[in-house]
């Protein structure tokens, strides 16, 4: 097998785990469903520092992914840590392409202002959420 092979087949499993992940905290396997989608966050991490162009996005969108199940099981620190870093990640994205990546970074500003809410945090929920907006706007 070929690098290149090696890279696509771990992009593959990746999305597998991340759909795995999803599942089993479903069906109620929470501590199963989270290091399933960790693993799925450190594959990207991986692939994201050895091709960043590559796999930034997809490292953004398992951080993103990780932080709402944390969030689910109100683990609001560990959420709100991830959806964090997949914000900075899709904040500099946007710089080099607006178009494909503000409908992302204002997903991830509007589920930071919901973890903060949840947290109590309200004055950091509505930067978050007026954040989110003033995107959304701009792209309506």
């Amino acid at each position: 097998m070929t690098s290149i092979d090696a890279d696509v087949y771990e992009s593959l499993l990746a999305i597998s785990l991340n759909d795995l992940g999803g599942m089993l905290l479903e069906v109620g396997r929470i501590d199963e469903g989270i290091k399933v989608v960790e693993r799925t966050a450190q594959i990207r991490e991986n692939q994201a520092l050895a091709i960043p162009d590559a796999y930034e996005p997809d490292l953004a969108m398992a951080l993103y992914n990780l932080g709402i199940m944390y969030a689910t099981i109100e683990r609001f620190d560990e959420a709100l840590r991830s959806v964090k870093s997949a914000n900075e990640i899709y904040e500099r994205l946007t710089r080099a392409a607006p178009d494909v990546f503000q409908p992302k970074r204002a997903g991830c500003l509007s589920s930071l202002g919901a973890i903060y809410s949840r947290m109590g945090c309200s004055d950091d929920a509505l930067k978050a959420a007026e954040r989110a907006t003033e995107i959304r706007e701009r792209l309506a």
